[in-house]
């Protein structure tokens, strides 16, 4: 199935026993979990999944998805482009136990229908694909934000120099003056 059009709902076992193949765009638009961590929701996701059974005759889907999403650095606040590309090698389990059987390069993909939501499948593949902490690589005017700069709290860091527990040390100093008062 190749073509722009993403189907809906996949039939996991049917799709693996015709080696089909899906390669179609779809909005990022369209994924809503997926656009709630990034800066605007422009960008299209290539998807290019080919389905087929692996030797122990499970249900498989290998490929890729690429994706450029717009993100917020995080050292700089600043927003960036950032190039997703997924690499797609999953099987289908029916249950959480079938995991464990499964050979070390296959991913397992919960399917107790037997079906899965490729938009769904798809915007889990990139959310996972998503750095925790994204940040401008080896970008000169990617500059961390300070206080004195737009959106900072106003205190650069050198004008800090009061101790908010300085305070303690002259009760201490004090030899405890303060703690007769209590007496009477």
């Amino acid at each position: 199935m190749t073509g722009n059009s993403v189907p809906s709902k996949v039939d996991l076992v049917l799709f693996s026993k015709q080696g089909r193949q899906i390669r179609a765009s779809m909005p990022v638009a369209d994924m809503p979990r997926l656009t709630g961590l990034l800066a605007d929701a422009s960008g299209t996701a290539e998807l290019d999944l080919q389905f087929g059974l692996d030797s122990g005759r499970r249900a498989v889907v290998h490929g890729s998805i690429r994706a450029t999403v717009m993100v917020t650095c995080q050292r700089c606040l600043e927003p960036m482009a950032l190039a997703l590309e997924p690499q797609i090698n999953v099987a289908m389990v029916g249950r959480e136990d079938e995991a464990d059987s499964l050979p070390e390069e296959l991913d397992p993909l919960l399917c107790p229908s037997g079906e899965v939501v490729v938009g769904e499948f798809v915007q889990d593949e990139l959310i996972l694909a998503l750095p925790v902490i994204p940040r401008h690589e080896n970008d000169v005017s990617c500059v961390p934000l300070t206080g004195d700069s737009p959106g900072g709290d106003g205190v650069a860091p050198e004008e800090v120099k009061d101790n908010p527990f300085a305070v303690l040390s002259t009760l201490r100093e004090r030899g405890g003056d303060q703690g007769s008062n209590q007496e009477s």
